[in-house]
């Protein structure tokens, strides 16, 4: 059986367009300078969580159309993974070293070494190299590390009774983490420099959140049924509540997840008790909600989504920085300009090397 037999979930296609369009406010916050509340301008500041929602989410897709239970082989698995997403970074990520070269007249060593580390897609690892290139795409490395671990963690997982399987691989994988830190303080170019780097930026510290996408998919493929009808809303209201507690833990600048107790916010309460119950909802309640990101605009969007996120912070966006100010008029363009990417190079290029 191939995957396409899976029927198509659109309103999860119209979420992925929310989530990078609060990536998007969390970089350039509308609010800051003004004269609004603290307490609003530092909510804003929190919708990084546009990562935690895409995490879970594409967790739960890409178990659901591969994994439960497995439908093509690990090959083609990991070649459909490859041309959804490699081709179009590769291309940005080159064009962004041209443009430094051609602005610097030569790469020096270390920029050399993190050309490598965006090519590979390892720069996520390193403290050196993980805002190198396209800042935001240290994503791409925790989406790596999922990709290749994926099939293994969902064997397990699905095979051995779930309460011990679940806590025997998030602490197996969170402790391996952990034990790389702590052995890597010797290296070159600061390899996962502290525990706090590991649980913001890497699969070890996000582990809880895969988990979560991955079972999700499991009861629903398993067609699981519950009572309780308000998930929508109870997602939604607990994802808007994590938000302020963030905000409430957030100091000066910095944001609310650099403390522990906001990394517990973020990277476990978040995704059970908020962003799980949001996607149950959109997949089993008939709501305003589902019908809104379901609608031929925010599938577009939600499609063109990842074109919209590697192009939304970097030399893209500074060049319409310096030429239009207006914040709104630059959202326009940038999601104009990722549905012609999508359009033009990510969509073709996926079907030509498929």
């Amino acid at each position: 059986m191939d995957s396409t037999t899976k029927p198509y979930l659109p309103a999860l296609t119209g979420l992925r367009a929310i989530s990078a369009w609060m990536v998007f406010l969390h970089h350039f916050n509308p609010l800051f300078g003004t004269n609004y509340p603290s307490i609003l301008i530092k909510t804003i500041n929190e919708l990084h969580i546009g990562v935690t929602i895409f995490f879970v989410l594409s967790r739960f897709i890409i178990t659901y159309n591969y994994l439960s239970p497995p439908q093509i082989n690990f090959r083609t698995y990991l070649w459909r993974r490859f041309t959804r997403i490699y081709p179009l970074y590769f291309l940005l990520t080159l064009g962004t070293y041209a443009i430094i070269f051609t602005y610097y007249g030569e790469l020096k060593t270390f920029q050399w070494w993190a050309l490598g580390m965006n090519i590979t897609m390892l720069k996520g690892l390193f403290n050196d190299f993980i805002f190198t290139g396209i800042a935001q795409s240290w994503t791409l490395t925790v989406e790596e590390s999922f990709y290749l671990s994926a099939p293994f963690i969902a064997h397990f997982l699905f095979k051995k009774p779930i309460n011990y399987s679940v806590f025997l691989i998030i602490s197996s994988i969170t402790f391996t983490g952990i034990l790389l830190t702590i052995l890597s303080y010797d290296f070159p170019f600061e390899p996962l420099p502290n525990v706090k780097f590991m649980f913001h930026f890497t699969f070890f510290g996000r582990i809880t959140e895969f988990v979560a996408g991955m079972l999700l998919a499991k009861c629903f493929v398993n067609k699981t049924r519950t009572s309780f009808m308000y998930f929508t809303q109870f997602g939604t209201g607990f994802i808007l509540l994590s938000l302020v507690c963030l905000a409430i833990l957030s100091k000066g600048d910095s944001t609310g997840d650099n403390s522990w107790l906001g990394i517990i916010t973020n990277n476990i309460m978040l995704p059970i008790f908020g962003i799980c119950p949001l996607l149950w909802g959109l997949i089993q309640e008939k709501t305003w909600l589902r019908d809104a990101l379901s609608s031929p605009i925010f599938i577009l969007m939600g499609n063109s989504s990842f074109a919209f996120y590697l192009i939304h912070m970097g030399i893209f966006k500074n060049y319409l920085s310096l030429h239009i100010p207006n914040l709104g008029l630059q959202f326009i363009i940038l999601q104009l300009s990722a549905i012609l990417l999508y359009k033009c190079i990510e969509q073709p290029l996926k079907i030509i090397l498929r």
